[in-house]
């Protein structure tokens, strides 16, 4: 069985989707009931319990990391006291000023 912390906010709603979806096939329900009753496809309904029984609940987790940014933290928030101290922004000005300035591009 797979445990499903209700309170634990470090679940997110696709996480917890995929969990419940997996514990009810566990639980003896057919594809078609879970289907109707999370809004689910039969293909995301395999795919999860598969992904379960390779890798247990770090399986059900979401996988995307973000990247790394051009910017480090000083020079992000340069950045946005530059912005905040103007009237009006402009998309090519600002990336023009990123691209000189911090020699992204």
């Amino acid at each position: 069985m797979i445990l499903i912390p209700g309170s634990n906010p470090t679940l997110s709603p696709r996480e917890l989707k995929r969990a419940i979806a997996v514990q009810m096939f566990l639980g003896g329900y057919k594809h078609r009931e879970i289907q109707e009753i999370l809004g689910v496809s039969s293909g995301f309904i395999s795919k999860w319990k598969q992904r379960y029984e390779q890798a247990g609940v770090a399986g059900l987790r979401l996988a995307y990391q973000g990247s790394n940014g051009y910017l480090t933290a000083a020079q992000r928030q340069s950045v946005i006291t530059r912005l905040q101290a103007k009237n009006y922004w402009n998309l090519a000005e600002l990336q023009g000023h990123i691209e000189q300035e911090y020699n992204v591009g």
